[in-house]
């Protein structure tokens, strides 16, 4: 019986808690999605699991066997003597192996072993679209049970039936994919904001009812013009009295309004859409293109007579397998190396390098250098992208990977650019971080050039498909729902990394002792066809 318990779990990194916890059983079938902010202990709670890390204090056990499958690391340092491989488990890579092939290659290793426990660490990382689909019938066809963590939200619907959450060392357990996951936040969102509302309304009452009573009190202390001295004195026992009473209770409202229980106020995000200066509109149809293009890197050919343009008013998401030169052809339209572009072009470009930002300056500070709005609109467009008033005097040198990507964001859109064009920008970013950049990009009203293995961003964000196949560009117009339903009509050949997967298999099972000879001649049958 495969089965994952944790009890007392605390884990320390200097004198900050990252994971504080109580009690967590996974059970056999389960397939596990951990969602949370970068840092949060995703990966620290991973390496856990599977014993890689040691220093915490607690009980875990893990019943089954296990198959690991790693975020990928440029680490050389195991290679062999030649200094052209590294052993990964049974599986050999070489250096010059791209990061698809090597996390393919991770994957393939991870499911030959036919465990009983699977552990992915945003396995998607460097895939492209059609690796990332069969990966995705692996895991949903895997018996077993799945521990994963991504920010690919189409593969934890599709895989996962549990999401946990690590917030603040704690985890909860959600039933049901991340959609189910996301819709139960949003439920538990609208009952803090009714609860908000109901204090609000509450002390509100209770405030004006004290008030009342405290003017009452103050004006039942003043005998009428009108009487004199002598009905004065004999009435100020009665008004003393009648005060008196008047106070009493006005105090107990205060001692309510003072005991009211509090309901914290929920955040939600101005709904701002920016659009373009009228200095910065273009009129063109067509913003970009190309007729017969070529490219080669040595004696690789990229790109062979292609041709292709880009309207005016569209968000296009470029993609292709890897090493079919998407980047390759961003660059060259940045460098107009052969590309015609309209003259009126202003092109933001955000890469992982970031090259926008000036380190010296804080977060605000970079993208009022460059702005054509006032300071307002950027605040709200930083909140959008989930920066914190109280940290947007910090240093742009200190910010992470991800928030250096919503930074260049920031500055782009609110800036003197009428275009943007991304390289990967969802790839450092957590699951929070990623959906806040997604929904900013989608209300840009510019027009926007991507490459990204984000599913969900093509598909939220892209109203045209280009796909670099065969050394062409292919040009669609219609939404990445639209193009994949018109590719799934066409006859396909199989990936080669099922093949890969489903050959490891058959060897894996090969490998098992006391298998009857029938089996393994079928196996031997199979792994044949396989190979062929």
């Amino acid at each position: 019986m495969k089965n994952i318990n944790i009890r007392n779990l605390k884990k320390h990194y200097g004198d900050r808690l990252i994971l504080d916890i109580q009690n967590l059983n996974i059970a056999s079938e389960d397939k596990i999605g951990i969602v949370g902010k970068n840092g949060a202990g995703k990966s620290t709670l991973m390496k856990i699991l599977i014993d890689v890390e040691k220093d915490y204090s607690g009980k875990v056990v893990t019943v089954g066997s296990i198959g690991y499958i790693p975020q990928l690391e440029n680490d050389f340092s195991n290679y062999n003597n030649n200094n052209e491989y590294k052993k990964l488990g049974s599986i050999r890579v070489h250096k010059n192996m791209s990061g698809g092939e090597s996390t393919k290659a991770k994957i393939t290793e991870a499911l030959s072993k036919n465990p009983d426990i699977l552990f992915a660490d945003e396995p998607t990382a460097n895939l492209d679209s059609e690796s990332i689909k069969v990966l995705e019938s692996e895991l949903v066809s895997f018996r077993g049970i799945v521990v994963l963590i991504s920010h690919d939200v189409i593969l934890l619907d599709k895989v996962c039936n549990k999401i946990i959450e690590i917030d603040n060392g704690k985890c909860k357990i959600y039933k049901g994919n991340y959609s189910d996951y996301k819709g139960e936040k949003e439920k538990i969102l609208k009952n803090k904001k009714l609860e908000y509302e109901k204090y609000v309304e509450k002390r509100e009452n209770l405030e004006n009812a004290y008030r009342k009573k405290l003017g009452v009190a103050i004006s039942s202390n003043k005998s009428p013009r009108s009487m004199g001295n002598s009905e004065a004195r004999n009435n100020k026992l009665v008004v003393k009295q009648k005060s008196g009473k008047i106070s009493l209770q006005a105090k107990k409202l205060k001692s309510r309004i003072d005991r009211l229980e509090k309901a914290d106020k929920v955040y939600e995000e101005d709904d701002i859409k920016i659009d373009l200066a009228d200095n910065l509109k273009i009129k063109a149809k067509i913003l970009i293109e190309a007729n017969d293009l070529d490219k080669s890197f040595t004696d690789k050919k990229l790109l062979d007579k292609a041709k292709f343009n880009i309207r005016n008013n569209t968000k296009t998401a470029l993609l292709g397998s890897n090493g079919s030169g998407k980047t390759t052809l961003l660059r060259m339209i940045l460098n107009d190396e052969n590309i015609k572009k309209n003259p009126s072009l202003k092109i933001g470009y955000i890469d992982q390098n970031t090259q926008y930002l000036n380190n010296e300056r804080s977060i605000l500070e970079n993208v009022m250098e460059d702005t054509v709005h006032d300071e307002t609109i950027v605040r709200t467009v930083l909140a959008r992208l989930l920066f914190k008033r109280e940290d947007l005097n910090k240093s742009a040198k200190l910010l992470s990977g991800g928030e250096r990507v919503k930074l260049a964001l920031a500055k782009i859109i609110t800036g003197k650019y009428n275009y943007i064009i991304m390289d990967e920008p969802t790839n450092y970013l957590d699951i929070y971080s990623r959906e806040a950049l997604i929904n900013v990009v989608k209300d840009y009203k510019g027009g926007v050039l991507f490459v990204t293995h984000d599913r969900d961003m093509i598909e939220k964000v892209a109203d045209n498909i280009m796909k670099i196949k065969d050394k062409k560009v292919e040009v669609f117009e219609g939404t990445y729902s639209e193009y994949e339903e018109q590719e799934n009509n066409k006859a396909k050949p199989q990936d080669s990394l099922l093949l890969e997967i489903k050959i490891s298999e058959i060897l894996g099972k090969m490998s098992v002792e006391n298998i009857s000879c029938e089996e393994k001649e079928r196996l031997e049958k199979e792994y044949q066809r396989l190979m062929e």
